[in-house]
Formats: C-alpha cells, sequence, structure tokens
C-alpha cells in the first residue's frame, strides 16, 4: 500500500448552478450532484507539505438543505 500525505483540506460551500458546471467539466454529467472532492496532490511531482492544500470539498448547499428535508434531519 502506498503512504498517502494528508496536509490541510479546502472545504467550499457552493450553490446548485455552480456544482453543475464542476460536475459537467470535471465528471463529463450535466447535472448536479451534492458533493465533489479533489485530491489535488495527485498532480504534485513533488510532495506537498502540509502548509498546501491536499483537497478541495465542494459542498451544495441546496443539495444539502433538500436532502435534510428528505431525511428529515437538521442541516
Amino acid at each position: 500500500m502506498a503512504a498517502h500525505l494528508v496536509g490541510p483540506i479546502q472545504l467550499i460551500l457552493i450553490d446548485d448552478v455552480y456544482m453543475r458546471e464542476l460536475n459537467s467539466s470535471y465528471r463529463e454529467k450535466d447535472c448536479t450532484t451534492d458533493v465533489l472532492s479533489f485530491d489535488l496532490t495527485a498532480s504534485d511531482a513533488g510532495i506537498p507539505g502540509l502548509d498546501e492544500i491536499s483537497g478541495e470539498i465542494y459542498i451544495s448547499l441546496e443539495r444539502a438543505r433538500i436532502q435534510a428535508e428528505e431525511q428529515k434531519v437538521p442541516l
């Protein structure tokens, strides 16, 4: 098993419109989704330092609200 270094992860809250754009650009799916994550260490030539962002997580607040209501849980 390969070692995986983990540094800070950036959490980004967005709306469905922007999520749809990301999903279309990166996954070729013309629809929105609840969460997308990106490993930013995969493209690094060197070893990332702990002060570098190692990943990003995008969350659609609109999807989160809808799913919370459907599941009858707090947002």
